[in-house]
């Protein structure tokens, strides 16, 4: 079979197109590191960059609601740090109060003491993390404690009202895995887990105990100073123990923030197995190419200088 010229040249310039498309192609991959630029470069390689794109936007989303939860419980922490403090001193002074030894003015001035302990703890109650409420349950622009205007040591013995309600913030930390992350101030200071206006059995209504500290050392009576250093201890144990309960979700939040960190970082070293080009074997074909187009069009440029005259 004869070739015609017509058929040469259409060789030479396919040839051309081939090596000057792969020859771009290569400089893309050079220029952005990635050899896998549309799915035709590998299609084997798009179900697993796709499913490792979607895994790591998972744990990315996760990772940003854990550090929240984090900071969340990190502040919440620094409070209960803070109102543990404020019934450790409380109960010092009820120690040093039923000493004989102390007249009226004495245990008033340790009654004005107290007074401000007990501001401090309603403060305390009332703080904001980010303008939101840290423990009103899921009223979080509603103040959660406010004084009783109507209280009476024996027909309304509460001198803080609850606001707030008990609900719960529960975050996701993990596929299936949810954590809380919030106290809820009626069963924080109230004793009042269910929050039906009532402090439970076990519980502890911490501001009475306060108030009714306060009272006796205003009275100067030592017996009902001393009868208030259960409620005290009582308190305490109930602060400590949802500070432990918050301290324990605090550490499986970390567990989880280490968890995700790791998931992105596996799923990354997979996008880069499947996306990411070998620089040295990219300039190296680069190099390839570059040659194989400078022979290509000295050949084309060769054979586009025969002519019948030649052989004339």
């Amino acid at each position: 079979m004869r070739a015609t010229m017509g058929t040469t040249y259409r060789s030479l310039l396919g040839n051309l197109n081939r090596i000057n498309s792969r020859l771009e192609e290569l400089r893309v991959q050079t220029a952005s590191g990635k050899k896998l630029q549309r799915p035709s470069n590998d299609p084997s390689a798009i179900r697993p960059t796709l499913y490792a794109r979607a895994d790591i936007v998972s744990a990315n989303r996760f990772t940003r609601t854990i550090n929240a939860g984090i900071d969340r419980i990190d502040n919440q922490d620094y409070y209960l740090d803070n109102m543990e403090n404020i019934l450790v001193r409380a109960k010092e002074i009820s120690i040093a109060a039923v000493n004989d030894s102390l007249n009226a003015e004495d245990r008033l001035t340790y009654a004005n003491e107290v007074a401000q302990l007990r501001k401090e703890l309603f403060d305390m109650g009332n703080a904001q993390f980010d303008g939101k409420y840290l423990f009103s349950g899921h009223q979080i622009h509603t103040r959660p404690f406010v004084e009783n205007p109507a209280y009476d040591p024996v027909n309304d013995p509460r001198p803080v009202l609850y606001n707030g309600d008990n609900g719960a913030f529960n975050l996701a930390t993990g596929p299936g895995e949810v954590t809380r992350v919030n106290i809820t101030g009626n069963a924080l200071l109230l004793g009042d887990a269910d929050n039906d206006g009532v402090t439970d059995p076990d519980g502890t209504d911490v501001f009475g105990v306060m108030k009714r500290l306060e009272d006796a050392l205003r009275n100067n009576d030592s017996a009902a100073i001393e009868a208030e250093m259960s409620g005290l201890e009582s308190s305490m144990e109930q602060v400590r123990r949802h500070r432990s309960i918050m301290g324990n979700n605090g550490s499986r939040l970390e567990e989880a923030l280490g968890r995700m960190e790791n998931m992105e970082i596996r799923m990354r070293e997979i996008l880069s197995r499947y996306e990411d080009a070998d620089l040295v074997e990219t300039i190296a074909n680069l190099k390839k190419q570059e040659s194989a187009l400078q022979a290509a069009l000295a050949v084309t440029g060769r054979i586009s200088e025969l002519s019948i005259l030649n052989y004339l």
